[in-house]
């Protein structure tokens, strides 16, 4: 979640996982952010991202890559993506990669 389109008590519900309280599947949620925005967070991590004009969304899959094989240096690559965000404080989108290398 981006967090500059949320009030802040929206915000720290939601990053201390209190807005899910009651939900049934309470203990697997990992509220996952992004403050106050992905594209923010990006340039901290200094992850190349252009974010101006009608590409944009040619930027995200990029990044992103949706294909469900990937190669060895793609492996790196995330390695090194994942990397970039833990140095990061205003985002723990790395869980959220880590993970994900885990399950590929």
């Amino acid at each position: 979640m981006d967090t500059d389109d949320c009030t802040e008590k929206q915000k720290e519900e939601y990053i201390n996982k209190s807005m899910f309280r009651g939900h049934w599947a309470y203990d697997y949620i990992v509220p996952i952010f992004n403050s106050p925005a992905l594209e923010d967070v990006l340039d901290k991590a200094n992850i190349k991202f252009d974010k101006k004009g009608s590409e944009r969304k040619k930027e995200y899959i990029r990044i992103f890559p949706t294909s469900s094989k990937y190669t060895a240096s793609e492996e790196v690559e995330l390695k090194t993506f994942c990397k970039n965000l833990k140095s990061v404080k205003d985002t723990n989108m790395d869980i959220f990669i880590e993970f994900c290398l885990e399950k590929a």
